[in-house]
């Protein structure tokens, strides 16, 4: 089969839906399938092998803002917006991702949603000429329904099955101003119409999605998410001192913060003598305010020494760093699609301690481990955590069988299998 995978990167940190999406692309290859990975946005940054070398980005961030903002970017020819879509300039500026007002950034998306009718056309022309370029394909892939902008100049000038993975995106346009965020469900609702086939990534957000779209669940098959975890080392577990991590991008929504007051709470109380906390992941310069609060938070408790903060870590780091825990939570409470860092904690060996809520239940269900804490509830967390150190013997044993379990239910072969096999259905 001959397949387009069109997929957003973020230039300077790890994204679940890149690594996701990256993994994939590098499965299907590796079962004999011709796919073409196409960067939008910015570059990618990926654990391992980039399955995009050698193409360039489209629809780069640069020249989407400046043309958004003004008449005169709209009409460059295409060798200078070549300058504004160089690589080491994408990545540069996306160290200040976040940094766009809300109200721009709800322009933005809205205008991006309308396409060839919106203020980056010359952008989505630009992209159209170079897959028409190509041996025509039998499937684009999308990587989330915030480019199905794409999918009307798509299905005109290139003519084949078009499949959308969803992933998490109702949380981003939840959050946009109320009128563009009514204005962007609008403009998804037409768009979904032209799409073959949906894969959300847990059945948990093919439902959401379904209700939030009217989508006809004729056309949505959900497929979970899936990574190469070969690399992946088994904790040593151990209890001197136990050592609780959590792993994601650390925004609020992630859950450091309750995470936090758990660990305080679990100190103060003595429930677990000695333990101490890791909390790691991709930071941004708009990140530090809300981090600094939360150090400032475990100081006020006199616990700031029992605390690690490890920054932007490599695939290599990433690894080693979850080697290193005893237990492993990332309360993320906002509705998490997915969450890859269970997969990738489970596969280090570790219990995991995740909210009862969104697609954990389902992810710890499948791999028969884990406990679950009532959302919202720092001191259920906090009590959890303290049952899964103080039981430890139980709970280690049945991580240890849900990392064999988890190499074969999420691994990347499996997903990429399932969904090659939903798209000849579709």
């Amino acid at each position: 089969m001959k397949i387009i995978s069109l997929t957003p990167g973020t230039g300077s940190f790890h994204c679940g839906s890149c690594i996701r999406d990256n993994a994939l692309v590098l499965a299907m290859r590796e079962l004999g399938h011709d796919v073409l990975m196409v960067p939008l946005y910015l570059p990618f940054v990926h654990d391992g092998k980039d399955s995009s070398e050698g193409v360039p980005v489209f629809l780069g961030g640069v020249n989407a803002y400046l043309q958004q903002k003004s008449k005169v970017f709209r009409k460059l020819p295409k060798w200078m917006d070549r300058i504004f879509d160089h690589p080491s300039l994408l990545r540069k500026v996306s160290v200040n991702a976040g940094m766009t007002s809300a109200n721009e950034l709800g322009a933005i998306t809205v205008s991006t949603l309308k396409g060839t009718e919106g203020f980056q056309k010359k952008e989505i022309d630009h992209l159209v000429s170079f897959l028409k370029g190509k041996e025509k394909p039998d499937v684009i892939m999308i990587s989330n329904v915030l480019l199905t902008g794409l999918i009307p100049a798509l299905k005109k000038e290139i003519g084949c099955k078009i499949v959308v993975t969803l992933q998490g995106e109702d949380t981003f346009l939840d959050s946009l101003p109320a009128e563009h965020s009514k204005k962007a469900w609008q403009l998804l609702h037409e768009h979904c119409e032209y799409v073959d086939l949906f894969t959300p990534v847990s059945h948990y957000y093919g439902d959401v999605m379904i209700k939030r779209l009217g989508l006809p669940e004729s056309k949505v098959k959900s497929v979970h998410n899936g990574l190469n975890l070969s690399e992946f080392k088994e904790s040593n577990l151990s209890l001197e001192p136990p050592v609780l991590g959590m792993l994601a991008r650390l925004i609020p929504g992630k859950g450091v913060d309750i995470l936090t007051d758990a660990f305080i709470h679990i100190r103060e109380n003595n429930l677990v003598p000695n333990l101490k906390l890791k909390i790691a992941g991709s930071k941004l310069k708009s990140d530090e305010p809300f981090l600094k609060s939360v150090q400032e938070k475990l100081t006020h408790a006199n616990l700031a020494n029992e605390v690690e903060f490890k920054y932007n870590l490599t695939a290599e780091e990433k690894v080693d760093y979850l080697a290193s825990l005893t237990v492993f939570s990332t309360p993320a409470e906002y509705g998490e699609s997915f969450g890859l860092y269970v997969v990738e904690a489970a596969a280090s060996g570790l219990p995991v301690v995740q909210p009862d809520s969104a697609a954990f239940p389902e992810i710890l269900e499948k791999l028969d481990t884990g406990l679950l804490y009532k959302t919202g509830d720092y001191k259920s967390l906090a009590n959890k955590i303290a049952e899964c150190i103080n039981e430890f013997s139980l709970y280690s044993e049945k991580a240890k069988k849900a990392r064999v379990t988890c190499k074969e239910v999420f691994s990347d072969k499996t997903m990429a299998e399932e969904i090659l096999a939903n798209i000849e259905k579709a």
